[in-house]
């Protein structure tokens, strides 16, 4: 996570950062870089309080990188989306979501 966004909240700038999950864990939100966003206290309470900040936070990341961003290989092996829940068919798809992703970013502009 730290490696892609920074070691600063991606909402105002701020640090330290807490991991905050986007898509929630009791939604079945992963752990992976892919579903964190580093927030800062402030940020990460308000991202708990309200559903509207959490809701621009998930947009924002799937507009990055698709809408499966919080999706595990276990999932997207249960969905039909990849043939196995080897590590190099996840990536796979994933990397073709977020490329995806970007060349729909570019047809908005």
């Amino acid at each position: 996570m730290i490696d892609r966004y920074g070691n600063y909240c991606q909402e105002c700038g701020h640090t330290p950062i807490a991991a905050h999950h986007l898509v929630f864990r009791s939604s079945i939100g992963t752990g992976n870089w892919r579903n964190l966003c580093p927030l800062c206290d402030k940020c990460h309470r308000r991202a708990h309080t309200s559903f509207e900040f959490a809701e621009y936070l998930r947009n924002k990341r799937a507009a990055e990188l698709g809408p499966h961003f919080g999706k595990d290989k276990y999932t997207l092996f249960k969905e039909r989306l990849i043939p196995n829940t080897e590590d190099s068919s996840y990536e796979r798809f994933m990397k073709g979501e977020e490329e995806h992703a970007a060349h729909s970013r570019k047809g908005n502009n």
